[in-house]
Parts: C-alpha cells; sequence; structure tokens
C-alpha cells in the first residue's frame, strides 16, 4: 500500500544520495516504488507550473479588441497609377523567367481576365511566383519617386486622416515601395502596411496584422482593384469596394462577384461615407 504524496516526499528527502545511487545499481525494488512515485507526482507539478506560467496570465490580461472602423486599401492600381509601369517592367523581367510576355492588342483582353486566368495565360507557374515578385519588387524599387498617385486618392487619404479615420495598406507590392511612395507624396502614414508575396494569400497577412494591432476583422472593408481583392473578403466574410481605375474591367470585377462597384472617387467617398455611418 502507498503512502500519501507528502509522506512520499518526505522519505525521498530523507533519503541519502548515496542511497539513491545505490538503489540503482542494486535495484532495491522498495525504494524504486517511492522513486516512481515522486517522479510522477513531479510531472504532474511541472504540468501546472508550466500551465500557470503560460496560459492564465495571457487569460487574465488579454485586451478588449479595438472597436473602431478601419479602412485597408490594395496599392497598385487602387492608391498608386502603377498598372503602366508594372506592364512595361514585367516584359523586361519576361524572358528571365521563361514566361509570356504582354503584347499591347492582348491587354483589353487581360483585363477581362481574372487574376488566375491572366496567370495561366502568360505561363507564369506558381513555383516562379516567388521569382517573379522578387524581381519586379526590385524594379518597382527604382521608380517610387517617379510613380504617380490615381486621380484624388492624395487628398481622400488626407481627410480620412483629419477625420481620426484609421486605413491600412496590404498589397502585393514590398512594404518597402509602400513606405517610399508614401514618404515622397506626403501622404498620412497607415495604421500599418501589409505585404504578401503570395499571390493569392493576402487574406493571411489581413488576418495577421488584425490579430497584431488587436483589430475586429467585422470593422473592416476592403477596398482594391482585382478579383484578388474580391477574394480576400469572401474568404475574411469582410465588404469589399472594388474600384475600376485599376487594371480589372468592371465586367470581370462584376463577374468575380463584386457587390459594390465605383467607377469614380466620388462614389467610393460615398460607399466609405456609408460604411463609416454605421459605426456612429
Amino acid at each position: 500500500m502507498y503512502n500519501s504524496p507528502a509522506e512520499t516526499r518526505a522519505i525521498l528527502f530523507s533519503v541519502s544520495p548515496k542511497a539513491l545511487v545505490l538503489a540503482l545499481y542494486t535495484n532495491q525494488s522498495w525504494l524504486f516504488q517511492w522513486l516512481k512515485i515522486g517522479l510522477a507526482n513531479a510531472k504532474w507539478v511541472l504540468y501546472a507550473w508550466f500551465f500557470l506560467r503560460t496560459s492564465i496570465p495571457q487569460i487574465l490580461i488579454m485586451p478588449e479588441p479595438n472597436q473602431f472602423p478601419i479602412i485597408v486599401f490594395d496599392f497598385d492600381g487602387t492608391i498608386a497609377k502603377t498598372d503602366d509601369l508594372i506592364l512595361q517592367l514585367y516584359n523586361k523581367i519576361a524572358p528571365k523567367l521563361s514566361i509570356k510576355e504582354v503584347e499591347a492588342a492582348e491587354i483589353d483582353a487581360l483585363k477581362e481576365m481574372n487574376t488566375g486566368k491572366v496567370m495561366k495565360h502568360l505561363k507564369i507557374y506558381w513555383f516562379k511566383v516567388p521569382r517573379l515578385w522578387r524581381e519586379m519588387t526590385a524594379a518597382l524599387s527604382e521608380h517610387t519617386e517617379t510613380i504617380e498617385l490615381q486621380a484624388g486618392m492624395a487628398q481622400l487619404l488626407s481627410d480620412l486622416a483629419k477625420s481620426q479615420v484609421q486605413f491600412g495598406v496590404i498589397s502585393s507590392n514590398s512594404i518597402e515601395n509602400i513606405e517610399a511612395v508614401f514618404e515622397h507624396n506626403a501622404l498620412p502614414k497607415p495604421l500599418f502596411i501589409g505585404s504578401s508575396s503570395a499571390l493569392f494569400k493576402k487574406h493571411k497577412v489581413y488576418k495577421k496584422l488584425f490579430k497584431k494591432h488587436q483589430l475586429l476583422l467585422a470593422n473592416s472593408i476592403y477596398v482594391g482593384d482585382e478579383s484578388r481583392d474580391i477574394d480576400v473578403g469572401r474568404k475574411l466574410s469582410i465588404p469589399v469596394i472594388s474600384v475600376c481605375w485599376g487594371f480589372a474591367s468592371k465586367k470581370s470585377l462584376r463577374k468575380a462577384g463584386a457587390t459594390t462597384i465605383c467607377e469614380s472617387l466620388k462614389e467610393l467617398k460615398d460607399a466609405l461615407d456609408l460604411f463609416l455611418k454605421s459605426y456612429n
């Protein structure tokens, strides 16, 4: 019959280290029993200590998520007027990656396709995307001081900042390039800038940044110009505003499932005002 844990510990502490070593070599069964019970108790004590040390403090100090609304913008095509530049740089890089160049005669047809079909048409296979992303962002970094903004976007962002409306940027461009364009054009600083080198995983960057800044996805809206941006809204169950001044046509955006499409800056302002009024 075994003693209580307290009695077990008392016996263990009363045994000298020399006796313990001797027991290991002479296989004294009674001492092994006490040792076994003591080690089993120690294991559960360590488990409890680890749980209390790591889990309980996080539960007790878990902050409430921020309740304010936030507008998240795509960058290329939405804020920045980079479509022509991207096509120009892409055609210079394409031969190095053995992918198809974009011919002037097919641009209109490409605007009617979603991003996946464009990649398939240009033979941009998934294993070539990482290198293409590195080459493109490196090439774009040499043009950050000449990149123009879409008409009225500088004023829109300034108005949001003056109204103390938080906004962020999530793009497939690099963070460094976006920061450089914002700085060169003296634009208000976003709450965050996120970059997704994986073309179809913007939603993961979105979730990661919202978790980092303790924001609620349900309080956000995404503004973009491609079918990929509509996919972000679908995967995260958030509303998306699609703008027609980027690469994709209105028809292709509608086909991709866009519910709110803006063809002018005024329409975008009205859509954002409607979103913000729902929090007043």
